[in-house]
């Protein structure tokens, strides 16, 4: 497992096949996940959900951004290091507003 914290962020990644994230970004949960040839990271809009009960984006209101990587199945085999890379660009997007949001009624 390797840990990150930033301002006004915290998180870790952990395993392979799939590589998986989780933590909070502005006080909002997010889940980060790479397998097969994509990645995924999707942040939700709920404060109160705990990010280990992710993903929820699509059932929750939130940002997603997913997209190809490498031939089948090495995403689930990504370093650590681009994986930390893919998800503090995403931040950035997220930040700037450039992120797809999704709102979904009745998040339950």
């Amino acid at each position: 497992m390797s840990e990150r914290t930033e301002r006004d962020w915290n998180d870790y990644i952990e395993g392979q096949t799939p590589l998986q994230g989780y933590g909070l970004i502005d006080g909002y949960p997010w889940y980060f996940r790479a397998r097969g040839d994509s990645w995924s990271l999707g942040i939700v809009e709920d404060k109160t959900i705990d990010c280990e009960c992710l993903p929820l984006v699509g059932c929750c209101s939130g940002w997603l951004i997913e997209e190809s990587w490498g031939e089948w199945p090495s995403a689930g085999y990504m370093d650590e290091e681009i994986a930390w890379s893919l998800i503090e660009d995403t931040f950035k997007k997220f930040r700037e507003n450039r992120l797809t949001y999704t709102h979904v009624e009745n998040c339950e």
